[in-house]
């Protein structure tokens, strides 16, 4: 659940007292009765996870947090051996039934995990605009910094490390940066790691850009424009150049040097990002010439050669609300990020922004050792990518709300970055940056290097969460009793048709129907027309259990068909590693999964889950 302790469930206020509790879980609390009211449809899901389990043989009623799960399904509570083998009779076909599942998604990932290629290569094109939804992944507050209002607190003077695995771009360091407290007086140390060399010349360019000129008037804005922007005014481009040429001249001591050790590349990765950056200047920007790079052709060629594109931004336009649809047709249509729309050419947009360009891979066979390989450089931006996607959309409503939603958006980010640049000019924070393969990043790292925090995005899709467990438990600071490794799991319902709610059979037992009717009257504005709507009325943990227990075994050395299933609790302890038990307990930094039918504009993926895994 993504609402801070001491806040209302549903509208998210400060709750007075202990609030009202929801009836059925010692989980929930709302400002108000109405609250709990409005919000039972979409909280019933969570609270049948939460709430006190009952034995599950019906002649017992005996209830309690001590009742033990089914060991070999986890979809059944018993207060003892004899109510289990009473129940087993009627229980035994479901409980098969899931056991089978667990074997076929066993096999499956076996041959998925086998197929990863420990080497640092990127699998897609650069992911230069993100694809899930902007964290604060240190959280003081709730975690080191607890129960307590004293702003000469030891923890807030103390130094952090956050590592980021297969950061992308940097929502999640600038949305951490803007986060934390007033009272906080340390120091908080950012490492970034990327297989794609173009992400990471990327995040360098800007974080370089926004340091070095500081004291230019709206530099922020710049910033935010050039990050998102199809095309760039004359004086823009001529900044992003001025930056470009600059970098390809400096080596990764010099860098460092220049900001005052706020960043820190080394000169090998710093080599490769030179030959991006290279690529850039390279390109024809100026859109009148005869070669230019004409990337407003190439983006439309992107959607024109998607077939399902049309169909999402369809899809994007009626799920977000009304008001915006204008606003987010002007973006489609000229993809150009900047305040106050095209349509009163207030805006000489003479120069396409090479920074939207990389390589565009089709084939792993195609992956090619070196940037420059790849020139010259085309637009490579996926087109079911926008700004506004991946950043929270309750926060930036509430910072800058307008009719604009390209306008509620700028203003939001800009700020960000306003905060990012005080931030590093007060050297309150610092960014290394890696490139290369996450799995022997510590072969890299100074000896003994530790961090508090290490989100690993949704690398365990490929190559399983024990994998990354043995990876990240020596990098994970033993000294900290609140330092957390954080899985990120996108992709785990596809190897379990009934977890999504629009492949039960509507004859079955209304599941769909309920669901439906359910999204429809919390989302008020339209009737839902995704299953990622409808999801988030429908429990589907049990199969997620099935997953986590599936993709465990995928990862032991000896054949997992040929070993008994593990049960749920072995899952749960990995490496030295205790995972917060998501049925019975909320996770303290990232939410175990966002509620994505109050946030319509930002592109959350229903069934995303997110993990914490801390010192046994």
């Amino acid at each position: 659940m993504d609402v801070e302790p001491g806040h209302c469930w549903r509208c998210e206020r400060i709750l007075r007292n202990s609030g009202v509790p929801c009836t059925g879980c010692d989980m929930a609390k709302y400002c108000k009765e109405r609250c709990r009211r409005e919000d039972m449809f979409r909280h019933k899901p969570e609270c049948e996870d939460f709430a006190v389990k009952r034995c599950s043989n019906p002649k017992c009623h005996i209830t309690g947090k001590k009742l033990k799960e089914c060991a070999s399904c986890s979809d059944a509570w018993y207060c003892g051996s004899a109510c289990q083998r009473a129940h087993w009779p009627k229980h035994k076909p479901t409980c098969q039934e899931h056991t089978e599942s667990i074997k076929v998604c066993m096999a499956k990932l076996r041959g998925k995990f086998s197929h990863y290629v420990q080497v640092a290569r990127p699998a897609f094109v650069p992911c230069y605009f993100g694809n899930s939804i902007s964290n604060d992944l240190l959280k003081l507050k709730g975690n080191e910094w607890k129960k307590t209002t004293n702003p000469d607190d030891p923890c807030l003077m103390k130094d952090y490390s956050v590592l980021s695995v297969g950061c992308e771009n940097l929502r999640n360091v600038i949305e951490t940066t803007a986060c934390l407290p007033e009272e906080f007086k340390g120091n908080v140390n950012f490492t970034l790691n990327d297989v794609d060399p173009f992400v990471q010349a990327r995040n360098v360019l800007f974080l370089y850009m926004m340091f070095y000129y500081n004291s230019q008037e709206k530099i922020e804005c710049t910033v935010s424009t050039i990050c998102y922007s199809l095309h760039l005014e004359e004086a823009q481009y001529n900044l992003l150049v001025s930056c470009l040429r600059a970098l390809t001249k400096i080596s990764g001591t010099a860098l460092a040097k220049i900001t005052d050790g706020v960043m820190s590349v080394s000169d090998t990765d710093m080599a490769l990002m030179k030959e991006v950056w290279q690529g850039w200047l390279n390109l024809e920007c100026r859109r009148d010439k005869p070669n230019s790079t004409n990337l407003h052709e190439q983006r439309a060629k992107a959607f024109a050669d998607d077939p399902i594109a049309p169909m999402g931004v369809d899809l994007y336009r009626r799920q977000i609300p009304q008001m915006y649809v204008p606003s987010v047709d002007e973006w489609l249509e000229h993809g150009v990020f900047m305040p106050g729309g095209m349509a009163n050419g207030k805006y000489d947009l003479c120069y396409d922004n090479p920074t939207l360009t990389g390589f565009s891979l089709n084939r792993v066979d195609e992956y090619r050792d070196s940037p420059k390989e790849y020139e010259p450089f085309v637009y490579c931006v996926p087109v079911d990518m926008y700004p506004f996607g991946t950043w929270d959309y309750l926060k930036a409503k509430k910072f800058s709300e307008s009719s604009s939603l390209i306008d509620t958006y700028f203003m939001f980010i800009s700020s960000r970055y306003t905060q990012m640049i005080s931030a590093m000019l007060s050297k309150s924070i610092t960014i290394h940056f890696h490139i290369g393969d996450c799995l022997k990043m510590q072969d890299d790292l100074p000896p003994d290097t530790t961090f508090d925090r290490i989100f690993t995005s949704n690398l365990v899709d490929d190559i399983g969460t024990l994998t990354i467990a043995k990876a990240m438990r020596p990098l994970l600071n033993p000294n900290n009793k609140c330092a957390v490794l954080i899985t990120q799991y996108w992709n785990w319902y596809n190897w379990f048709p009934n977890a999504i709610v629009d492949n039960i059979p509507h004859v079955m037992d209304g599941t769909y129907e309920r669901c439906l009717k359910a999204a429809a009257k919390d989302t008020e504005q339209h009737v839902p027309i995704s299953r990622f709507w409808i999801q988030e009325y429908y429990n589907n943990t049990i199969y997620f259990v099935h997953y986590l227990r599936a993709d465990y075994m995928c990862c032991i050395q000896d054949d997992p068909l040929d070993l008994p299933l593990v049960k749920f609790q072995d899952v749960r302890h990995q490496e030295g590693l205790r995972m917060r038990d998501f049925r019975r307990e909320l996770n303290k930094v990232v939410p175990f999964r966002f509620r994505r039918n109050i946030r319509p504009v930002t592109l959350l993926r229903g069934m995303s889950r997110n993990l914490e895994w801390h010192w046994d």
